[in-house]
C-alpha cells in the first residue's frame, strides 16, 4: 500500500510509485480541499501513469483519491486514518510518502499513520532528488490503545460528552477499571473532564478526536 500527499509537482509521487511498483496493491493520493488547479493536474497525471504503466493482466493496482479539509486538522487526521489505513488485511504494510503537498496535509497524514498502528515506513524524498529519508512509525508511536480505551473513546465520540454513569452504561467496563482507564486517557491528553456542580463530564480532547 502507498499513501502519498500530492502537491503541485507530481514527480515525487511518480518516483514513489516506481520505487514500490512491484509490491503495490493500492495507491492513495491525498490532497487538501479546496483542490488547487495545479494539484488537480498533478493528480490526473499520476492517475494516467498508474493506469497505463502498472496495469497488468495478473494484477490490478487500485487508485483512490482522498481529499480532506486540513483547516479542521484533527477531523482530517481521523478521516485519513479511516480512509487510508483501515482497508485490507492486518498483515498489509504501508509506505507513506510525504514528499509533496501542504505542510498541514503532510502532518495530518503522518499523524493518521502513527495512530492507525499499521506496519510500514515513512519516506520523504529530498527536494533535489538526491536521496530519500526513511523511518518507521515507531519513532513517534505511543503504546497502543487497549479495548477499554477504545470503548470509552467510541462512547465519547458518539455522545460528545458523558458522565461517569453514562460511560459505565455505554462501555460495560467495571467501575474501578473505568476510573483507572479514564485517568490514563486524561494523562495521555486524549480525554478531558469538566466539573459542573457536582457532576464531572468527560469529553475527547482535540487529539482524542483523531482516535475516534
Amino acid at each position: 500500500m502507498l499513501a502519498a500527499t500530492v502537491g503541485f509537482d507530481e514527480k515525487f509521487v511518480l518516483r514513489a510509485v516506481m520505487r514500490h511498483a512491484d509490491s503495490l496493491k493500492r495507491v492513495y493520493l491525498v490532497t487538501a480541499t479546496p483542490v488547487d488547479e495545479r494539484v488537480a493536474r498533478a493528480v490526473k497525471l499520476v492517475e494516467e501513469f498508474v493506469n497505463r504503466v502498472l496495469k497488468e493482466p495478473w494484477r490490478e493496482v487500485k487508485l483512490e483519491l482522498v481529499e480532506v479539509d486540513v483547516r479542521d486538522f484533527f477531523k482530517a487526521v481521523a478521516e485519513l486514518r479511516r480512509r487510508c489505513f483501515e482497508y485490507g488485511e492486518a498483515t498489509d504494510t504501508y509506505v507513506v510518502n510525504l514528499s509533496g503537498g501542504m505542510r498541514a496535509l503532510v502532518l495530518a497524514l503522518l499523524a493518521a499513520f502513527v495512530i492507525s498502528g499499521r506496519s510500514g515506513e515513512v519516506e520523504v524524498e529530498l527536494e533535489n532528488f538526491s536521496g530519500v529519508v526513511r523511518f518507521g512509525a515507531e519513532l513517534f508511536r505511543w503504546p497502543g490503545l487497549g479495548d477499554y480505551d477504545r470503548r470509552i473513546i467510541r462512547s465519547l465520540a458518539q455522545r460528545g460528552r458523558a458522565t461517569y454513569r453514562e460511560l459505565l452504561a455505554d462501555t460495560g467496563i467495571p467501575r474501578a477499571t473505568l476510573f483507572r482507564t479514564l485517568k490514563s486517557l486524561r494523562l495521555r491528553g486524549l480525554v478531558k473532564a469538566e466539573v459542573v456542580g457536582r457532576t464531572s463530564y468527560y469529553s475527547l480532547t482535540e487529539v482524542g478526536r483523531a482516535y475516534a
